[in-house]
């Protein structure tokens, strides 16, 4: 069994779910314990994320019966409910990459932006004016509580909608950068983060999605795209990416076509 540890957390999973043997949970449960006596609460990941908002479930088996954690990231501090809504860890090297990019006064808009680490982490360390979207009530829920635990009220403007929506809340061409790490569903909103940027060079869309090895070399040719980097694996072969766009040189080679 695959253990991860996240902070005083250890999430237990396999290939097996549902079917491994109690004599087996129970002898890692040991194990986790005797290596990491802090360890507060253990999961057990029950199932593959499921449904357009990525959420897995996870079973306690160790400790209290609550499936809130409590989580520590670049200076600031998150709950939620590990059940309820997608909060993917492995990207914190790209949350400080992304924070460590932007300018102050710039204005922000995260799309999809489930408990809100993304905006928080930005907006505790750049004076910037950000609009967090976000569709899951429940994860809505602990935006924000997150964004009032850590004293971020004013500095981001939090919205319970679908991206389909967004111009019922906000004004076209008004960001100077767009950061959406997309659900994995089969639906288009590239019109969507276009719309919502300066038509200037210089403004970028961060689309966090995810490619096969082969796509990667081909999306890196596109003439608007900046970067393409890997942010981790999703299955054998086919990465997470962030694919980095300036609007700017998108709405001139446009105009070539």
């Amino acid at each position: 069994m695959k253990v991860r540890y996240i902070q005083n957390v250890a999430i237990i999973s396999d290939d097996k779910y549902n079917n491994t043997d109690k004599q087996t949970i129970e002898k890692t449960v040991a194990g986790i314990l005797n290596d990491r006596p802090d360890i507060k609460k253990i999961l057990r990941k029950t199932t593959e994320s499921i449904g357009e908002e990525r959420i897995s479930r996870f079973d306690v088996i160790y400790g209290d019966r609550s499936t809130e954690i409590e989580y520590k990231e670049a200076g600031c501090n998150f709950i939620f409910d590990i059940n309820k809504s997608h909060f993917s860890f492995s990207l914190s090297g790209e949350r400080r990459r992304i924070a460590n990019e932007i300018n102050d006064g710039e204005k922000i808009l995260c799309l999809f932006a489930g408990v809100g680490p993304f905006p928080i982490i930005i907006a505790r360390h750049k004076k910037v004016e950000i609009v967090a979207i976000e569709k899951n009530p429940d994860a809505f829920y602990y935006l924000l509580k997150n964004i009032n635990n850590n004293r971020l009220i004013g500095s981001i403007k939090a919205i319970n909608a679908d991206v389909e929506d967004l111009f019922k809340h906000v004004e076209k061409n008004s960001f100077d950068r767009v950061i959406a790490p997309a659900p994995k569903i089969d639906k288009d909103f590239s019109s969507f983060y276009i719309d919502s940027l300066k038509k200037e060079k210089g403004k970028k869309i961060y689309l966090y999605d995810f490619c096969h090895a082969n796509e990667i070399d081909l999306l890196k040719n596109i003439p608007w795209v900046l970067n393409v980097k890997r942010c981790g694996s999703y299955s054998p072969r086919v990465y997470r990416v962030c694919i980095e766009i300036d609007i700017g040189l998108y709405q001139m080679f446009a105009m070539l076509l």
